[in-house]
This record gives structure tokens, sequence and C-alpha cells, in this order.
């Protein structure tokens, strides 16, 4: 079988290395634009992502960084309004990709 994938992103990566990690046949199409773009992207996973990923042979461990508490506060009196706590498992991990 094989698979066109359009994009450059690290969703498309990933899928493509799984596609491939089971035979698939994957080409990765990207539009060339004269656009601006950033020179870094910042990108949350979640904690069952993670684990998809970690199943899939697709180790991030070296590049993210794990979130297990998470607050929300109230802007004009600074009042916690919400408090994630993972009692010390991952909600989600951050990941940032720097263009080299």
């Amino acid at each position: 079988m094989k698979i066109c994938l359009i994009g450059y992103g690290i969703p498309c990566l990933i899928l493509a290395n799984i596609l491939n990690n089971r035979n698939i046949e994957v080409s990765i199409y990207k539009e060339k634009r004269n656009k601006k773009k950033f020179i870094s992207r910042t990108l949350g996973i979640t904690k069952k992502n993670i684990d998809f990923l970690n199943k899939e042979k697709i180790n991030l461990e070296n590049n993210i960084w794990h979130i297990n508490n998470i607050k929300i506060f109230n802007f004009q009196n600074n009042k916690e309004i919400f408090n994630f706590d993972a009692r010390n498992e991952k909600l989600f991990s951050v990941i940032k990709r720097k263009k080299n």
C-alpha cells in the first residue's frame, strides 16, 4: 500500500513514522510558499497520546516536558479558579520543535 500525506508538521511526521513501521510506503507532500514562518512551535500532547506514541516505538522523552499540575487563575483578582492535580501522574506533555 502507498499513502501520500500532505504537510510537514509534527503530526504528519509522526503519522508517517507509524505507517512506515507498519510497512506502508509513505510520500510526504509539502507546498512551497513564500510566507513568514515561525522559528519554533510548541505543541501540547496528552498522556494518552504519549502512551500511544511510546507503544508505536516513537520515543519523545528527551524532547518533552511533562505537566502534572495545572492551575487556572482569574486575571482580575489573581484568585485560583481551577486546579487540575493529577496526583503525580502526567496530565499532558509539551514538546517544542525548532526549525533547523
